[in-house]
């Protein structure tokens, strides 16, 4: 279950932009427990040069974990089944300058009830594998949730640091859980919504950083 965007990214030529929704359905099965659901695979291409480009992304009707039994010790070997994995692609122009992507990930909701990874490596297929190399299992779930937006600063770090080539491809994905102890009220696994948006603005490599 994944939802793919593909970002091509164009610096020289007219700019051309396009917004889109993307919607994810889920269907909650069991409360304390690994849930399973069901997703639109969606596809979407935005083409974009130097401006800034925004993506956003609405999830509703979430299905989420319990910490420990399914993200920290994954009971139930399903925790990649489960996660919400959005895919980026960015391909700079084979006539484009050197260039760095700045990204941001913001979460509208300030006291969202989500954990989320930020992985570069194409390499990984196995998200609780990874999960356990970036933290300490032994440690507070407060201390954890902090290890992992460390990671996830690191990496977004990384990706603005870093400087692509002309026609070269870099991959990212976000794969993302629901936490159900991290509601305020247990009905409102029911009915919590929230609002994703990724930005992404293509800067020259050695220009300057707005």
């Amino acid at each position: 279950m994944k939802k793919y965007i593909l970002i091509i990214v164009i610096c020289l030529g007219l700019m051309t932009m396009m917004m889109t929704m993307v919607y994810g359905w889920f269907t909650y099965v069991q409360r304390k427990s690994i849930s399973t659901f069901t997703s639109n695979d969606i596809e979407t291409i935005l083409y974009m040069n130097d401006d800034l480009a925004t993506q956003t992304m609405m999830l509703e009707n979430l299905a989420f974990i319990d910490f420990e039994d399914d993200l920290i010790q994954d009971k139930h070997k399903a925790l990649n089944d489960v996660a919400e994995v959005v895919d980026f692609e960015m391909i700079l122009s084979s006539s484009s300058p050197l260039s760095r992507s700045l990204i941001t990930f913001d979460i509208l909701d300030p006291s969202h009830p989500l954990i989320y990874l930020i992985i570069t490596d194409e390499t990984v297929v196995d998200y609780h594998e990874y999960l356990m190399s970036i933290i300490d299992p032994l440690e507070t779930k407060t201390n954890i949730l902090t290890q992992i937006e460390t990671h996830n600063q690191m990496i977004l770090t990384s990706l603005n640091e870093y400087i692509m080539l002309p026609g070269e491809t870099k991959q990212i994905r976000f794969v993302i859980w629901g936490d159900y102890e991290a509601l305020d009220e247990p009905k409102d696994i029911k009915t919590y919504q929230t609002m994703l948006s990724i930005q992404f603005k293509i800067v020259n490599a050695y220009g300057d950083i707005q």
